[in-house]
């Protein structure tokens, strides 16, 4: 019986190289027989020791080393017992070699034995890990088709990824492209906004001017106490003027001579003062950008130097006039004031002279007209008589007209009619 002399393997008669680990089996060279008369004995070699080598408990790996020396031991003893058999002659130590023999083969098959169960559970942990090693490479496809179709998507992404890295140069492009355009559309910008605040200068300063137009049209109506009042001027040069050379000087003492220089004045005005119809004056839009109707009112006021030069002029043209040299006439000491009526169609002017007690005297020289009684002088009626006495006057034309203005170059009053007024004069 031959044995594995690196793995302790039994071996076939025939086998050139182990089974179980390959090794090349080498050929056992022939023992020269021994004479038994040549007295030599091979000494013995108990095979006892050779049994207590154990694997230690549960290693799996300690069999194979056991195995190869349990085979080495075998083929020594077996050269001992083959040389004990062929070198012994005596029978006695042919049966102690024999039982020696015996007892080493069943110690070395035990060992065999153990030898065995360890490759089997070998086995068994290899059959395991092949069963593993399967789990893991099933795993291991699953995974690489995973990565598989990842790198598919992958593919497809730097494939999108490098449309949009197309588009995003198409894009820097056009975004050079825009930036140039932003800049000559800022400049332009910024020479349209120029152009805009030198038109709207300019729009202002038309604004202004049209406003100072209008403003200078409505004036002429005398609407408003700003408008009135400006027209009463006893401090014009040609007024004071013409008053010098009409009358002599105010005499605070001779308030007879007065009343026969205010007459004097009115009949002035009467002889050389035409009486002429205003003309239409328009007025304006507010809004000279927006636009708008534009309308004609039938009156116009003119300052008494105007009146004068022109030599014409309505009623209160000529109030204006006679107002302005009263006046200028006394220098402070004498007070005329313009009156207004009207009966909400038409209206009329003329001039009124507060007088001491609560009376009052009225000058209209475009109605040819004063207070005066049957003689022809100024009477110094109450104001009540004095205002009817003068509405009476235009009573015909005028029906139903009341007063609505009273003003001089300082002050200014409105009234909501003939009551109203009369309250206030006599309060």
């Amino acid at each position: 019986m031959a044995f594995c002399k690196n793995c302790g393997a039994q071996l076939k008669p025939q086998d050139k190289f182990c089974e179980v680990c390959g090794t090349l089996v080498e050929e056992e060279k022939p023992v020269a027989p021994v004479s038994a008369a040549s007295g030599y004995a091979p000494p013995f070699q108990p095979a006892g020791n050779v049994g207590a080598q154990k694997s230690p408990a549960g290693s799996k790996k300690s069999g194979l080393p056991v195995i190869i020396l349990a085979c080495a031991l075998a083929v020594v003893l077996i050269g001992g017992i083959i040389g004990i058999v062929s070198l012994s002659g005596t029978i006695s130590d042919l049966r102690a070699e024999n039982e020696q023999l015996v007892a080493d083969k069943n110690q070395l098959t035990g060992q065999l034995n153990a030898a065995n169960n360890t490759i089997t559970g070998l086995n068994n942990d290899l059959n395991a890990a092949n069963s593993e090693i399967s789990e893991l490479t099933g795993d291991l496809n699953a995974a690489t088709g995973t990565i598989d179709d990842l790198n598919s998507d992958l593919a497809e992404a730097n494939s999108s990824l490098n449309a949009a890295n197309a588009t995003i140069a198409d894009l820097s492009d056009e975004n050079e492209e825009l930036a140039a355009d932003k800049s000559e559309l800022a400049a332009d910008l910024a020479e349209a906004n120029s152009s805009i605040l030198a038109l709207n200068s300019i729009i202002d300063i038309m604004n202004y001017n049209y406003s100072e137009i209008i403003a200078f049209i409505e004036m002429r109506f005398g609407m408003v106490e700003e408008d009135a009042t400006q027209f009463v001027t006893p401090y014009d040069e040609d007024v004071e003027a013409l008053v010098d050379w009409l009358v002599t000087p105010f005499d605070s003492s001779n308030w007879a001579k007065a009343w026969d220089d205010f007459r004097w004045m009115y009949n002035w005005i009467n002889n050389n003062i035409e009486y002429s119809y205003d003309s239409p004056l328009p007025v304006l839009p507010l809004d000279l950008l927006e636009g708008g109707d534009i309308w004609w009112f039938r009156e116009f006021w003119q300052y008494p130097v105007e009146t004068i030069y022109y030599g014409t002029g309505d009623c209160e043209d000529q109030s204006l006039l006679l107002a302005s040299m009263i006046k200028n006439y006394g220098h402070g000491g004498t007070y005329a004031y313009c009156i207004a009526i009207s009966n909400g169609e038409t209206g009329h002017m003329a001039v009124a002279l507060p007088v001491t007690d609560n009376r009052m005297v009225i000058f209209d020289p475009a109605g040819q007209y004063y207070s005066s009684d049957w003689t022809g002088d100024v009477a110094f009626w109450d104001v009540t008589t004095a205002l009817q006495d003068w509405l009476d006057w235009w009573s015909v034309d005028m029906p139903g007209a009341e007063v609505i203005m009273f003003f001089d170059d300082e002050d200014y009053w409105e009234f909501e009619g003939n009551a109203d007024f009369l309250d206030w004069y006599l309060g």
